[in-house]
C-alpha cells in the first residue's frame, strides 16, 4: 500500500492496477503492495467466499459504529475480489483513505478458516504499533486478540490472532525458517516506497 506522491515503477509485465481499482495482475511476483496466497485445503473457493463475505459484512457492520467512515470503504468489496481473483493486487490512494487500517482486516475476514492469519509489513517499529492498536480499536476489542504487532524484542498476541503488523526484519526471519509461510493467506506490503533492501 502506498501513497501517490511516491511513484514505483512496475516489474515486466505487470499491469498497474487504477487508484482503487480491481483489474487481475499476473501471479509469479511478491512484491506488490497486497500478495495472496490462497489455499482451499480441497475445499470449493467460491464456497468459502460466499461464507467469508457473510462474516466480512457481519464485522464491517461492527467496525463502521465503532469508526467513523474512511474513503476506501465503499471499495473494500471489489479490492478483496481483486486480491482473491488474480493474487497480487497494487493499491494506491491518498493518505488517510484508510489503507493501512481497513483493507487488511477485510482481506482477513475473507479468508477460509486454516488459512486465516494476514501479515501486514511495515517498514518502522512505530509504525507497526500504532496501526495494530488502531484496528484493534475500531474493533472494540484489546490489542493482541484478533490484531497483534511483531517487532523486535516485543510481540503483542497469541493464537488466536490472525492479523499481525510486523516489521521487515521479523518477516525476514519468518521466511528463513518457513519459506512457504504456513498458515499465511495474505502478505499486505505497507509503505511500498519506504522498503529496504531486506524487503527487495
Amino acid at each position: 500500500l502506498r501513497s501517490p506522491c511516491a511513484p514505483i515503477a512496475p516489474h515486466p509485465g505487470q499491469k498497474m492496477a487504477s487508484p482503487l481499482g480491481s483489474e487481475r495482475q499476473p501471479r509469479a511476483s511478491f512484491l506488490f503492495s497486497v500478495f495472496s496466497r490462497t489455499d482451499y485445503g480441497g475445499g470449493s473457493p467460491s464456497t468459502g467466499l460466499e461464507e467469508s463475505r457473510e462474516r466480512q459484512e457481519k464485522r464491517t457492520v461492527a467496525i463502521r459504529s465503532q469508526a467513523s467512515p474512511l474513503p476506501i470503504d465503499p471499495y473494500l468489496g471489489t479490492i478483496v475480489e481483486a486480491v482473491t481473483a488474480g493474487r497480487n493486487l497494487v493499491l494506491q490512494a491518498a493518505p488517510g483513505a484508510g489503507k493501512t487500517t481497513r483493507v487488511p482486516w477485510a482481506l482477513c475476514q475473507s479468508l477460509p478458516a486454516g488459512v486465516g492469519k494476514v501479515l501486514v509489513l511495515e517498514p518502522r517499529r512505530l509504525a507497526a504499533r500504532m496501526a495494530a492498536r488502531r484496528v484493534a480499536e475500531e474493533l472494540g476489542e484489546k490489542l493482541g486478540e484478533s490484531v497483534g504487532y511483531q517487532v523486535r524484542f516485543e510481540e503483542v498476541g497469541g493464537r488466536e490472532t490472525r492479523l499481525w503488523f510486523v516489521t521487515e526484519g521479523v518477516l525476514t526471519r519468518r521466511v528463513l525458517s518457513d519459506p512457504t509461510l504456513a498458515g499465511v493467506g495474505v502478505v499486505v506490503l505497507d509503505e511500498f516506497h519506504e522498503r529496504h533492501l531486506q524487503t527487495d
